[in-house]
């Protein structure tokens, strides 16, 4: 396994990144995101299913009403 861990060096309080990777086969298996205030969140996948063939619509974003986009406003 790779850990690998980032931060900003001007501002390291500002949270930090680490994310996990197995490397037989190569896969990310976990991410964790500590931010400003030492809130954790942390993503771990498990049975992961490689070369699956998905609908295109699961991937459409329709927005919600209301919804105002940069290009909207411009």
């Amino acid at each position: 396994r790779v850990l690998i861990t980032l931060s900003q060096t001007a501002d390291p309080q500002a949270g930090q990144l680490s994310i996990l990777l197995e490397q037989n086969p190569f896969k990310l298996v976990r991410w964790r995101i500590i931010d400003g205030t030492g809130a954790m969140t942390e993503v771990s996948l498990y049975k992961i299913q490689t070369d699956l063939r998905l609908d295109p619509r699961l991937f459409v974003f329709k927005p919600p009403k209301g919804f105002e986009s940069e290009t909207d406003r411009r």
